[in-house]
């Protein structure tokens, strides 16, 4: 092999793509004995490296911050929380930290997070089409308006939900009226479904738009 100093970025880019084709059956029969695995298999290994995936990442995140809290003492916090004492030294005032401030806002994206997968999912499942997205049958755009209408007109103000009740309001507005045009007729089409779900969006999207300049 050359030397560090003789090596090209063509060499390294070759000794890499080399590398690559040398781990690529391994790789391939990793795949096969995965795709062989029953729905069983897959959950029992899926759903508990998942979940300590996301424990790491809750404790990282409580950890993180303004604050910076020791890792043990945030596990500990957490622990806690359940009713388990695991012996960790900490602060009242990390206690407040995590408990009060943190750990609400971390339940708060993990749930937004479980939203935006079982809408995106649906979508996709509906579609048939791993590119599909809310846009394409409107209901991004409705819940946008509506809100938009809302905060417009000072109703936003009354209350806190009252923007995201409408904006939640205008989104299924938007796909009963996109899946009313879609089966016309008494005949469910998925062509008509997403055209008018486009037609629908940019219409929703120029109100969005004139109301925002007027």
């Amino acid at each position: 092999s050359l030397p560090a100093h003789a090596r090209t970025p063509k060499t390294k880019l070759r000794q890499r793509i080399d590398t690559l084709a040398k781990s690529a059956p391994s790789m391939a029969w990793f795949s096969r004995n995965i795709r062989a695995l029953s729905l069983k298999a897959k959950l029992g290994i899926a759903v508990p490296t998942l979940s300590a995936l996301l424990l790491l990442v809750v404790v990282i995140s409580a950890a993180q911050g303004p604050v910076d809290l020791p890792f043990v003492a945030v596990l500990g916090i957490l622990l806690a929380d359940l009713g388990i004492d695991a012996g960790a030294e900490y602060t009242q005032r990390a206690e407040i930290v995590v408990n009060q401030i943190r750990l609400p806002r971390i339940i708060t994206a993990g749930l937004v997070g479980m939203s935006l997968a079982i809408a995106g999912t649906t979508l996709q499942g509906l579609f048939r089409n791993p590119m599909a997205d809310p846009g394409i049958i409107g209901v991004s755009s409705g819940g946008a308006l509506a809100g938009v209408i809302v905060i417009v007109t000072g109703a936003a103000a009354s209350h806190v939900l009252v923007t995201p009740a409408a904006a939640f309001g205008g989104a299924m507005l938007a796909a009963f009226v996109v899946y009313g045009i879609g089966s016309i007729g008494g005949r469910f089409t998925l062509g008509i479904l997403i055209l008018a779900g486009v037609a629908l969006s940019s219409l929703l999207s120029a109100v969005i738009t004139f109301i925002l300049l007027s």
